[in-house]
């Protein structure tokens, strides 16, 4: 992590968080002949498909500014 910014508010939601144990990455599939030629112009959402997403429930964190 580069750049990090904890606040005092911030400290219980991140100790949970660390308490957790890592996920696997899902796989993401596009579904196009012209995948990896650079031009994503006119893509479409239905042209993608996430598999193996597994997320932990949300924390909840207050925005401190």
């Amino acid at each position: 992590m580069g750049d990090a910014h904890v606040y005092l508010d911030h400290i219980e939601a991140l100790q949970e968080q660390l308490t957790r144990e890592p996920v696997e990455f899902p796989e993401l599939i596009i579904k196009r002949d012209d995948r990896g030629s650079g031009i994503m112009d006119g893509w479409k959402e239905e042209e993608f498909e996430v598999v193996g997403y597994k997320p932990h429930k949300g924390i909840k964190m207050k925005m401190s500014v």
